[in-house]
């Protein structure tokens, strides 16, 4: 009998303490209260509110969250909210979803319409169950609840402690600071309106360099080909390098050995510089006929042919001789040259239609005395030496010819000398008869 007693103590004990649980639990998760229920649709972001998280108006607890879930894309919040509480609130309502602190846990903020206060307006009347809340969309709601959706995740990456040191080290950095972070914003702010000032051409500029990226756009692809020859110029002068290394060793030992050959004769080469200065002097002066003269020399080859008679069936060379006065024996002292001329550069056009003209009396200012004007012979006077007799047999001895024409060789010197004819060299008519025969002589 005493042992069914104490066997229904226990259990009767074990019975207290479960039922103790039981109603701990009921209590603690508030199954025994009795709740408005009303709904409230937002965005994900009320997804992440835990269970039994507040529900405030004007910073008054109102009531709990008890259930989060999905539907059409929307979070469904199922809020449980204490009755005497609820018939203060309108039906016009809207909620918020705000941290308590910057890492602290979400809750529900009842926003309560300006100008309503206990029961509501007759209008609107009392928050009733069942009803629907809708988010708040006036002021910047949306703008801080996107704000707060997004700094969030950063915020629960970044680790508290090292947050807590960079703000520390923020603050030390910026205490005792604020003239100078005045004086600097203001100077932000002067930059700013100038830059204000002249936005407009900025916005062109900012045009014309998308119009200059444009244009590079369009080269692009020639410079991709640019660059592809260029590599491929690259791929022969890494393959070539072995010549190109002898190339340019032969460059260096080429330079030493004239390095070599400058320092050897670097007083000869001082030397011929410093006695070409008067002939380059001079040569600087005269540059300007220099293009005159080259071309005069370019058209004497052809009149060489002329001359000569190439191409022609009678080769051999022509030549005008003419016998003017002697200009007699040289004197020392008296017909060494001076110059006198100073003439500069020029360029003179050769006198085309008849030959060049005989002696004229010397230079221009040349210093020399010009040839005494005597003539004892005939002034103007012409004669035809016999002709050699080639095509057909001679009428008069050989002996007979030779003397005929030794003395008209000696008659024509005679009178281009003005002196005798008897007393003119037998050399020299020996010498000029051969190279006179069957030509025309005029006496000036």
């Amino acid at each position: 009998m005493r042992t069914l007693r104490r066997r229904l103590l226990g259990l009767a004990f074990f019975g207290v303490c479960a039922l103790f649980l039981f109603v701990t639990i009921g209590k603690y998760q508030q199954r025994f209260e009795t709740f408005t229920w009303v709904e409230l649709e937002t965005d994900t972001a009320g997804a992440s509110l835990p269970v039994n998280s507040e529900v405030r108006a004007r910073g008054v607890e109102v009531g709990t969250v008890r259930d989060v879930s999905v539907r059409d894309g929307h979070a469904v919040i199922r809020m449980g909210l204490k009755p005497e509480q609820a018939r203060q609130l309108p039906g016009d309502v809207t909620a918020r979803i705000l941290p308590k602190t910057l890492f602290g846990q979400r809750y529900v903020a009842l926003q309560v319409p300006e100008g309503q206060g206990g029961t509501g307006t007759p209008a609107a009347g009392a928050l009733r169950d069942g009803a629907t809340i809708r988010t708040d969309t006036s002021g910047n709601a949306t703008e801080l609840n996107q704000l707060f959706d997004k700094l969030l995740p950063l915020l629960r990456a970044v680790p508290p402690e090292d947050l807590n040191a960079t703000l520390g080290a923020l603050a030390n950095g910026l205490s005792g600071n604020g003239k100078n972070l005045d004086t600097a914003f203001e100077q932000f702010t002067t930059i700013f309106t100038r830059v204000n000032a002249v936005m407009p051409d900025l916005q062109s500029s900012l045009r014309s360099l998308a119009t200059v990226t444009d244009t590079y756009a369009d080269a692009l692809p020639d410079l991709i080909t640019a660059l592809d020859t260029f590599r491929t110029t690259n791929t022969t002068v890494v393959s070539g390098k072995q010549a190109f290394h002898a190339f340019w060793t032969s460059v260096a030992d080429g330079a030493g050995r004239t390095a070599g050959l400058l320092e050897a004769n670097r007083s000869e080469l001082v030397t011929v510089a410093n006695k070409s200065h008067t002939t380059l002097t001079i040569l600087a002066r005269y540059s300007p006929e220099f293009g005159c003269t080259f071309e005069r020399f370019a058209t004497l080859l052809p009149e060489a042919n002329r001359i000569v008679g190439e191409g022609t069936n009678q080769p051999g060379a022509r030549i005008s001789m003419i016998i003017a006065n002697s200009r007699g024996r040289y004197l020392p002292n008296q017909d060494e040259p001076r110059w006198f001329d100073d003439r500069g550069p020029a360029c003179y056009n050769a006198a085309k239609g008849k030959p060049t003209p005989g002696y004229k009396g010397g230079p221009h200012a040349g210093g020399s005395y010009a040839p005494p004007l005597r003539n004892v012979g005939p002034q103007d006077g012409r004669f035809q030496l016999p002709e050699p007799d080639v095509s057909a047999p001679s009428e008069m001895p050989t002996a007979a010819v030779a003397a005929q024409n030794s003395r008209a060789t000696r008659t024509a010197f005679g009178a281009a000398s003005g002196v005798d004819a008897n007393d003119v060299p037998e050399w020299l008519t020996a010498a000029f008869v051969p190279a006179l025969t069957g030509k025309e002589v005029e006496i000036r």
